[in-house]
């Protein structure tokens, strides 16, 4: 049987009234990529309780997305919106409960940064200022396709999953994030980092979790980007 997995979605407001919003590449590209069958996971919370949803799921991956993690979240004053505080309520909880039950996870960009605080990590903002070396999301007025076709060099760490994957050496990656990694979540350990030392990918020690900072679904036939969903394909067996 295919795998059911279950697609964290956001916030939004639709025509004036509180919507739900997934871009369909996630749906699509995940779908083709592992051959499953796909389940939104609404950023409502009492839509979502996280152990009767993840009854149900085979595995989950939490996507990207417009907003950033609530600073409280993560012991911060302050930090940069917009913020999606229903969407944070509900991925942590996710997350917590697949690692109790050992379900398989997959972070994507904003993925990433749950997983992190969700064990413990903190972020950073402003990965994206103008002025900083090695920006990590396109310049303020840059259209849709021009934000995912900005990109830098990626160095993969060695002796870690994508590692087996790609070997070793520099690869090429999407990047449009402003938030990351600050400290590391208990019992992760660094899978990759881009020139500047911020962390690209991450992989739970002892269980089956893995998450990247770039965007695998926008062009799911790269190297890089099969690397990441065979991964998670044999996470989820």
């Amino acid at each position: 049987m295919r795998p059911c997995i279950g697609v964290m979605s956001c916030s939004c407001d639709f025509r004036g009234e509180p919507g739900v919003y997934l871009p369909s590449r996630y749906v699509s590209g995940i779908s083709e990529q592992l051959d499953a069958d796909i389940v939104l996971i609404p950023p409502i919370p009492t839509a979502a309780r996280a152990g009767s949803v993840l009854a149900k799921l085979d595995g989950i991956i939490l996507t990207g997305s417009p907003s950033n993690i609530e600073p409280a979240r993560y012991g911060a004053s302050a930090g940069a919106g917009p913020f999606d505080p229903s969407r944070d309520h509900v991925a942590l909880d996710l997350i917590l409960e697949a690692k109790a039950r050992r379900l398989p996870v997959l972070g994507i960009c904003r993925g990433l940064q749950e997983i992190n605080v969700a064990l413990g990590g903190t972020l950073q903002d402003g990965l994206g200022a103008e002025d900083r070396m090695l920006r990590h999301h396109a310049p303020a007025g840059t259209d849709g396709p021009g934000q995912f076709s900005w990109s830098h060099s990626l160095d993969v760490a060695p002796d870690g999953l994508l590692h087996r994957e790609l070997g070793t050496g520099m690869v090429e990656i999407n990047s449009i994030h402003y938030q990351g990694v600050a400290t590391l979540g208990d019992g992760l350990r660094i899978e990759a980092l881009a020139p500047d030392g911020v962390v690209e990918a991450v992989a739970a020690v002892d269980h089956p979790i893995f998450a990247v900072q770039w965007h695998p679904e926008m062009s799911v036939e790269s190297r890089v980007s099969k690397a990441v969903f065979s991964i998670f394909g044999r996470m989820l067996g």
